[in-house]
């Protein structure tokens, strides 16, 4: 939030990893965040597509990042989940 206590979303970077692995794309996130001086406590949300390899409960990428960041809400985006419900229906319509 700014001072006037408004939210601020914004795409810091894109960043090509090698892998769609947990532990490389953690890596990938820690290292924008230290490259532009992102303060840890500024950090508290984190938007994926609901894949397994980021909300896995044991090892997915927003567990690892919540032993950074204990205070962190992971939030599957609804809009993604929508649009696969729509082309999932609409296979069932002749």
């Amino acid at each position: 939030m700014d001072k006037k206590g408004l939210r601020n979303r914004q795409f810091l970077n894109l960043v090509t990893v090698s892998d769609g692995r947990a532990d490389t794309i953690v890596k990938a996130i820690r290292e924008v965040l230290t490259k532009k001086n992102i303060p840890n406590q500024k950090i508290y949300g984190l938007g994926t597509d609901g894949a397994a390899v980021m909300t896995g409960r044991v090892n997915g990428g927003a567990k690892q990042l919540q032993t950074t960041f204990p205070w962190l809400v992971s939030l599957t985006c609804a809009a993604y989940h929508l649009a696969l419900c729509c082309k999932d229906a609409s296979t069932g319509v002749a």
